[in-house]
């Protein structure tokens, strides 16, 4: 059953990819390298934590929630617990990668990881802000991680 899984979670990866390779070549290539770092760890209980290690390893982009620091053109936003967690749920997403937007200008691309996804409540609240930010010349993902692997949320 775990090679099952295992290969259910490769194929994500692989379908994932191939969507961002047509859409945008800079979230294409982010994406890529976090995927390749944790094919063979998508199955385990702490993948989001394996997630936050990895882009946190990551150069010259911004991380959501995180130290602001230098603004950079690329951001990843973890969102990886429940829905309307205050600390890091997507439901919140308002008080932690909103205001990034608002004060890096410079920012132009942005991949959301999240292992909570309520669709109802994310086009009542939030749909609306990510088209507006991603209007402007700025592609914008929010991809859904759980342990069968990889699936596209919002895409724009």
């Amino acid at each position: 059953m775990r090679e099952v899984n295992r290969e259910l979670c490769r194929n994500s990866i692989h379908q994932t990819q191939r969507v961002l390779d047509s859409y945008d070549p800079v979230l294409a290539s982010l994406f890529s390298e976090i995927s390749n770092l944790i094919v063979e760890e998508c199955l385990q209980n702490d993948s989001a934590i394996l997630i936050d290690n990895v882009v946190r390893n990551l150069n010259n982009i911004n991380i959501v929630p995180g130290e602001f620091g230098d603004c950079h053109e690329t951001c990843v936003a973890l969102f990886t617990g429940k829905w309307n967690s205050k600390k890091n749920g997507l439901g919140n997403i308002d008080k932690l990668l909103f205001p990034y937007w608002f004060r890096c200008l410079k920012n132009k691309y942005t991949l959301v990881i999240t292992s909570a996804w309520d669709e109802k409540s994310f086009n009542e609240k939030l749909k609306n802000s990510f088209d507006s930010h991603a209007v402007n010349n700025k592609p914008t993902v929010v991809i859904l991680l759980t342990s069968m692997g990889f699936s596209i949320q919002y895409l724009h």
